[in-house]
């Protein structure tokens, strides 16, 4: 395997064919977390990306993280939505939006958990929606 760097003329999808370990921005320059998210398509727009890192629902390397905070390759991430709770590791950071195919590659999961939903205790059995 050889290591791509940002300066080789070569597009995300073709190294990702051949099977070549990618390592876009290595010169310590990353993206935001936000943007991140929707660029892998773990989250589908980046406002909810942005409203889930401001309810400190998402973790990165075990720290309630900003929006802002710039991603990095081997952060691990650890997001908390709803009854869904995944903790993955960054492989890759893109310089810009990658194909939906693709994707994937840009992590690792590391972990996935699915509770039952939750169950409204406060609200009246005998009350109906």
């Amino acid at each position: 395997m050889r290591l791509a760097n940002h300066s080789d003329r070569m597009t995300f999808a073709s190294a990702y064919r051949r099977g070549e370990v990618i390592a876009f921005n290595s010169g310590g320059i990353g993206l935001r977390l936000d943007k991140w998210l929707k660029v892998s398509r773990l989250l589908k727009r980046r406002s909810v990306a942005q409203m889930a890192c401001d309810q400190g629902r998402v973790f990165v390397n075990e720290k309630p993280q900003k929006s802002s905070y710039t991603v990095k390759v081997d952060d691990t991430i650890h997001m908390e939505l709803g009854s869904r709770a995944l903790t993955i590791k960054v492989l890759t950071v893109p310089e810009k939006a990658v194909r939906a195919s693709d994707s994937s590659a840009l992590y690792e999961v590391i972990e996935e958990l699915r509770r039952p939903p939750e169950v409204l205790e406060w609200l009246p059995e005998d009350e109906a929606w």
